[in-house]
């Protein structure tokens, strides 16, 4: 079903419409209903983890985390004192792919990344001399959507102004979109990468006009306004990633919700939202940092397939921390003073 320029929509939460491109912006002036969450997903199988792998969260010559393996290969984190660790912000990702060489121009063309590191076989891409994305050689296929793993990473640009300059952009080059949405808190444009990584790149509305029910925020999925988006690039084109962008929140699947939602809740997240089959957690008030759904994953991740292969996220401690998350991916936790 579709609608406007040829564009697929859904009404439901994490619905998928048909993937085709927008049409004429000029044309179009039609507000569309689209699909909340568009692209596909990372996968890989966690199959032998050592205990030695594993290491604990200390601040302070406190013990703050423990890790356990569990027999089907998953860890898990707990935290002692939640309330001795602070996270901040998710910050970077780094995908196993299948063609290096394509999957790094798709993302230098995409957002005018640059190479910040580059070998025969990894590329580290940046802006402003800041990682945001590497990628490493070695997956013998695409992604599977069945399996669990990253759903979207979501790239979050400064100003409305941004997102229709980059939308704009996209349509001058062509790129395959496959869906948009006005969630109340923000303006989201939906993608794939060439292996089937799903990408969320939008703009958050202030917080003063983020939608609330009983006093609790309500995100919604609601038609997204296309020409409105393009006209608010005021004529200005898109000239890469702007200063203030960055890796805004990360989606990801899981074939066992529970267990994945559990994960981050011991990690310091707090529920924010909960819809059927996924749930949001945030920091600090965020509408999500993290989120976790069970739409499509019904196995684990196959550690041959292209897609997510670690991320890190910050926080307010010493030292570098490596953990291995519930979907077998590894969790990098940076410190925020270590980098100051």
């Amino acid at each position: 079903m579709s609608s406007g320029g040829g564009l697929g929509y859904s009404q439901t939460l994490g619905g998928r419409g048909k993937t085709s491109q927008f049409g004429d912006l000029a044309e179009n002036s039609q507000s569309l209903k689209l699909i909340q969450h568009g692209g596909a997903f990372a996968s890989f199988q966690a199959t032998s983890f050592k205990r030695r792998d594993f290491c604990c969260v200390r601040r302070n010559d406190r013990l703050l985390s423990s890790l356990s393996l569990l027999p089907q290969g998953w860890a898990t984190l707990k935290l002692s004192e939640k309330e001795g660790i602070a996270m901040t912000r998710t910050d970077w990702l780094d995908l196993l792919v299948v063609d290096l060489p394509s999957q790094s121009r798709f993302y230098q063309d995409l957002f005018g990344f640059e190479v910040l590191e580059q070998s025969a076989t990894r590329v580290e891409l940046g802006s402003h001399g800041k990682k945001r994305l590497g990628l490493q050689a070695g997956a013998q296929r695409v992604v599977d959507p069945r399996q669990s793993g990253l759903y979207h990473a979501a790239w979050l640009l400064p100003t409305r102004a941004d997102l229709g300059a980059w939308l704009l952009e996209t349509q001058r080059k062509g790129v395959r979109l496959s869906g948009a949405s006005d969630h109340g808190v923000s303006e989201a444009i939906y993608l794939s990468d060439p292996e089937g990584n799903g990408i969320e790149v939008y703009w958050d509305k202030p917080r003063s006009e983020w939608p609330h029910v009983s006093g609790k925020l309500a995100m919604v999925t609601e038609a997204l306004n296309i020409r409105s988006l393009a006209q608010a690039s005021k004529g200005h084109r898109w000239e890469g990633f702007p200063v203030g962008a960055e890796l805004g929140h990360l989606h990801f699947q899981s074939h066992e919700l529970d267990r994945a939602a559990e994960f981050y809740e011991d990690l310091g997240f707090e529920l924010s939202q909960v819809y059927p089959g996924a749930r949001f957690y945030s920091l600090d008030g965020y509408h999500h940092d993290v989120a976790v759904n069970q739409w499509q994953a019904r196995y684990p991740r196959d550690f041959s397939a292209a897609g997510l292969l670690s991320y890190g996220l910050q926080l307010e401690s010493r030292g570098e921390n490596r953990i291995l998350d519930v979907l077998g991916t590894t969790c990098v936790l940076e410190s925020l003073l270590c980098q100051k």
